[in-house]
């Protein structure tokens, strides 16, 4: 059976990943610090999951909570515009040391893909639209600049681990 870890996995749109994922005969793991999210937004399935409560940036909680998957969808992260600007130090701690320790726990643990999700907080105030994947960035957050970060810590991780690392950008999620 797949075994699949959802960092965030409480929160608005890891919850409804979680809830989908529960359809499939795998073995579902989420990692949530509880800030913004929930164990309640899981509802129904939370009997279905292992909830493992943790930050990322905490490597040796993230290397536990990665032992034995396959699959690991990243969406842990701090979003709010009002966070941004009020927590810019927070946003870069979890953001750089928290996305290098999800990249570092994939190698180290030999999981098999993830997915990251990125933001179109990477471009900024865009030169051109519409936007295109290839088109400029130039975030003005600290959430922009640690997604940007991100990214190219993945690619990076693709380059020197052989990691099968993804890159999913979001632009407006809302439900």
């Amino acid at each position: 059976m797949e075994k699949v870890l959802v960092t965030g996995g409480a929160g608005f749109i890891g919850s409804h990943l979680v809830a989908k994922l529960c359809e499939s005969d795998k073995q579902i793991v989420v990692l949530d610090n509880s800030w913004r999210g929930s164990l309640e937004n899981l509802g129904e399935y939370k009997e279905r999951i292992k909830f493992v409560e943790g930050d990322i940036r905490d490597y040796s909680i993230v290397k536990k909570a990665m032992d034995g998957v396959d699959t690991v969808f990243h969406l842990a992260s701090i979003q709010g515009t009002k966070f941004f600007y009020t927590h810019p130090d927070l946003i870069l701690e979890v953001g750089l040391i928290g996305n290098l320790n999800v990249a570092k726990a994939l190698v180290e643990n030999n999981v098999k893909r993830l997915l990251f999700t990125s933001s179109s907080e990477v471009y900024g105030n865009p030169r051109e639209l519409p936007i295109r994947e290839e088109s400029v960035k130039g975030p003005v957050s600290a959430y922009g600049v640690s997604k940007l970060a991100a990214e190219i810590y993945a690619q990076a991780y693709n380059q020197e681990f052989g990691a099968n690392i993804k890159i999913a950008r979001f632009f407006n999620v809302y439900g």
